[in-house]
């Protein structure tokens, strides 16, 4: 099983839209099986946030790329692309509607989600379908810091 880490830097969640953070999208040929994700800030202020990653089922544009990096140096490069919205964009043609994880997170902490190894989330081997992690609401502008861990 080849695994991949997409991290990102300066997201920046705003709270007055909606803030796409972190997408990856699937080729048509691998189902991406997500495995961990990770998140924190940089400030030592108090704001609380509110996150969710949901199913993509068209392409969005907006953002900028990411190359997921092998987690086995061995590994040839991930077939799936990702991006970033690292200034507050929103990707634009978002089709998800299914929640696939939820959580709220105040911006002192960090956030790690660990699926069990034998049942990680899943996502469809269609071209353009994945995942996007958003950020829905915030109680005040902040910088989040994190990344996701992916197999395809």
């Amino acid at each position: 099983m080849r695994k991949y880490q997409v991290p990102f830097q300066n997201a920046v969640l705003t709270a007055s839209i909606l803030n796409s953070l972190h997408r990856i999208v699937s080729g048509s040929a691998y189902r991406i099986n997500l495995w961990e994700l990770f998140l924190g800030s940089r400030a030592s202020a108090d704001a609380a946030a509110s996150f969710e990653m949901v199913r993509e089922t068209a392409f969005t544009s907006g953002g900028v790329a990411i190359t997921p990096a092998p987690i086995d140096q061995g590994d040839p490069a991930s077939v799936a692309t990702a991006s970033t919205g690292a200034t507050g964009t929103v990707f634009v043609g978002l089709t998800g509607t299914v929640i696939v994880l939820a959580f709220g997170m105040n911006q002192r902490g960090t956030y790690r989600f660990v699926c069990d190894p034998a049942t990680p989330i899943k996502f469809a081997a269609a071209a353009n379908a994945g995942a996007v992690l958003s950020c829905d609401s915030v109680s005040a502008a902040y910088n989040v810091d994190g990344g996701s861990v992916f197999s395809e």
